[in-house]
């Protein structure tokens, strides 16, 4: 009798064990899954200083503000981080494709890449795509400061947020039907004269040719650069075109016809979405979609 008390009570002993396991697995997995919808306050690069990485984090950067000078065997355009992305103390708009907070979300799934990333590799995909360039070795200094700068300006972002509301999403939904002669009319009166003069190629303002981002890019997808045309663009008045003025339509016709221009032929896209996942505005085919197409024949 007494040994089956001794064991009812080991019994008990473990379930209790066991849901206090529970429970703080379930509050840990939730808690690291709340969200922000506000960008927390960039730390001031004055404070740079007091960190143990103080020179990586400064020469971080540097290289995000002068990548393509400071980098020119692995920038193959006039762009710079920043031709996208806002930087450092200026970063906090949710009109601009920050870094805020990027660091943790990496490591993540890329559907583009079809496995997990790094942030050490999404960097370097925007080397190769973006800046239509080469990536930095693993092991350099220079990869090491351009994370050491995205860890030192998303400090203030809790470990356990892992979606970043405030960073631009793409547009979702259905897009109107392109217009591209609508979307140059547009580009004339609000666009060209920042992106399509001299200046614009040798500051890494220009939206075509050899000076822009190639066709693997993600800016090459009008989901992609449409969201960022409707939220971040003109930065001034440019004409009637005031600041976060543009529709849903406008900015899909400025992105068709950017888009529509010759660019940089990157030759790895046909790889690009090896598990099927293909977005609805791709502009280039890619091999899996031969497995689609052959699979839908052999129904």
């Amino acid at each position: 009798m007494l040994k089956k008390i001794i064991t009812g009570l080991k019994a008990v002993s473990i379930i209790v064990f066991a849901f206090g396991i529970y429970l703080i697995v379930t509050h840990y997995y939730n808690g690291n899954n709340s969200e922000l919808t506000s960008a927390p306050a960039v730390p001031a690069m004055s404070s740079a200083d007091e960190e143990e990485n103080a020179d990586l984090i400064k020469r971080g950067k540097e290289l995000m503000i002068h990548t393509d000078t400071e980098l020119p065997e692995n920038v193959g355009n006039t762009m710079s981080c920043i031709s996208c992305h806002a930087s450092g103390e200026e970063a906090g708009s949710i009109n601009s494709l920050n870094l805020i907070g990027v660091s943790k979300t990496y490591p993540q799934f890329n559907v583009r890449d079809g496995k997990i990333v790094s942030l050490d590799e999404r960097i370097n995909g925007c080397f190769v795509r973006s800046m239509n360039g080469k990536p930095l070795p693993e092991d350099s200094t220079e990869l090491k400061a351009m994370v050491a700068y995205i860890d030192f300006i998303s400090k203030n972002v809790p470990e356990k947020v892992k979606e970043r509301d405030w960073a631009l999403q793409k547009l979702e939904g259905d897009l109107p039907e392109p217009n591209i002669e609508e979307g140059e009319k547009l580009f004339n009166t609000a666009c060209i004269s920042c992106h399509a003069t001299d200046a614009a190629s040798e500051n890494g303002l220009a939206v075509w040719g050899d000076d822009s981002y190639n066709d693997g890019a993600g800016m090459n997808r009008i989901r992609t650069i449409g969201a960022f045309i409707k939220n971040d663009m003109p930065k001034a008045q440019m004409g009637n075109i005031k600041p976060g003025s543009l529709t849903t339509e406008q900015a899909v016709n400025l992105a068709a016809y950017i888009n529509s221009h010759d660019r940089p032929f990157f030759k790895d896209k046909h790889k690009d979405y090896p598990g099927g996942q293909i977005p609805d505005d791709l502009m280039y085919e890619v091999d899996s979609m031969k497995d689609i197409k052959n699979k839908d024949n052999e129904k």
